[in-house]
């Protein structure tokens, strides 16, 4: 099993519970064919997705774990703007083809009242078969892509 999970933290590594995020699942092609929807818990960490559903078709929520082996290309979207004005961005997306075959671990840093943030991608090593169990605090392939925001009166980096 190779799970698509997330963490929301501020730039201090403090947790931030209750930040939305909704995951689109997308075939090669870039077609979606499933959405997910969770938030973050009291650690910061979001594991578990739930099938996102019309209001007015009411389902029972079933928590899943979502295996990147049946998703190569997924949209992940963060809606910091939900939970407080405290944050300036009403949505952070990103667009990914998931190429390594592990889990993926995508890691939002937000400094509230502040025009910046970071986030980053991790590939973590594949569950065996059989093995539910999930080591988040493991060794993390030295992997990782960031992607952050400025200050547009600083000076860009170089």
């Amino acid at each position: 099993m190779a799970p698509i999970t997330c963490k929301v933290v501020d730039f201090s590594m403090t947790p931030i519970q209750g930040i939305y995020a909704l995951l689109e699942c997308k075939d090669h092609d870039g077609n979606e064919f499933a959405k997910y929807e969770s938030f973050s818990d009291d650690g910061g960490n979001i594991h578990y997705w739930f099938d996102c559903i019309l209001a007015d078709k009411p389902q029972e929520l079933i928590p899943r774990i979502v295996d990147v082996l049946h998703c190569p290309r997924v949209t992940l979207t963060f809606y910091p703007g939900l939970k407080t004005a405290y944050f300036p961005w009403i949505n952070i997306q990103t667009d990914v083809q998931l190429l390594d075959k592990g889990g993926h671990e995508f890691i939002l840093s937000i400094r509230a009242n502040a025009a910046n943030y970071s986030l980053d991608h991790a590939v973590i090593p594949a569950l065996l078969p059989g093995n539910t169990e999930m080591d988040w605090e493991g060794p993390r392939r030295n992997k990782r892509w960031s992607i952050s925001t400025w200050d547009p009166l600083d000076r860009p980096p170089l």
